[in-house]
């Protein structure tokens, strides 16, 4: 993994601590235990080791393990009625980043989440300041509006999100998601082959703390059985929807 930031750093103009924002939800929520604050805990951590400077843009609410790390808020909508917020949160993504872009600085503008809000506003700022742009998804945004319940949502992620995600995708500077066979699929779809990494992400392995013994015999599991554990919601965007075929074959 330390060879995609090598290769930021090296496309950067930073000559000392190149300075890295990552554009946020407006909520992450309050534990980091959720997947997008999860991974933007896993990559502020990852990146300091590398000598980055790391601020998280737009998020009003922010999980107690984030807020001592560089945050900026400057619009707050969270409170507004559903329909003003989802009229608002792309131009109000766009305002934030223009706004941290102008007063920060920043080398690299990077997302961890929502490819047809926040990867429109670091794209269209990272045009307009020169600032190369890293996108990491881990959703099929091609096929997104087969997974929504109504026929409403069907046609806005068609014609609207399906739209606009794409055209990043195609158009970012880096396209980062979680493994090889996703890195093929978003290659397929468009992306920058030379620009695309897939890189798993990171379990925190200390939290499993159970013994495998201990969970064997309460639950008469022989030794020479393998245990799969999987925590998560069986998503068709996500392809977690064929994990119980892919489990039954391994």
């Amino acid at each position: 993994m330390g060879f995609l930031w090598q290769e930021i750093h090296k496309s950067t103009k930073a000559i000392m601590q190149p300075k890295i924002g990552i554009k946020s939800s407006a909520n992450l929520g309050v534990s980091a235990n959720g997947a997008e604050a999860f991974t933007i805990k896993f990559f502020i951590r990852y990146l300091k080791e590398f000598n980055y400077q790391v601020d998280i843009v737009g998020a009003e609410f922010l999980p107690k393990e984030l807020i001592p790390d560089n945050h900026y808020s400057y619009f707050r909508i969270n409170h507004l009625p559903r329909i003003l917020r989802s009229l608002l949160h792309i131009p109000i993504s766009i305002l934030s980043v223009f706004i941290y872009c102008f007063r920060h600085k920043p080398d690299l503008l990077f997302i961890t989440g929502g490819v047809f809000y926040n990867g429109l506003a670091i794209y269209l700022c990272g045009k307009l300041f020169g600032i190369k742009v890293v996108v990491r998804t881990a959703e099929d945004h091609f096929n997104f509006y087969k997974y929504t319940s109504t026929l409403t949502a069907k046609i806005h992620h068609f014609f609207v999100n399906r739209f606009i995600s794409s055209f990043i995708l195609r158009n970012a500077n880096y396209v980062l998601t979680t493994g090889i066979k996703s890195k093929q699929f978003f290659i397929e779809n468009g992306s920058n082959p030379s620009g695309t990494y897939g890189i798993p992400g990171y379990i925190e392995k200390e939290k499993f703390k159970k013994s495998q013994n201990n969970f064997r015999k309460e639950n008469s599991i022989p030794e020479d059985k393998i245990l799969v554990l999987y925590v998560g919601a069986i998503s068709g965007v996500k392809g977690a929807n064929f994990l119980k075929d892919i489990i039954y074959e391994v």
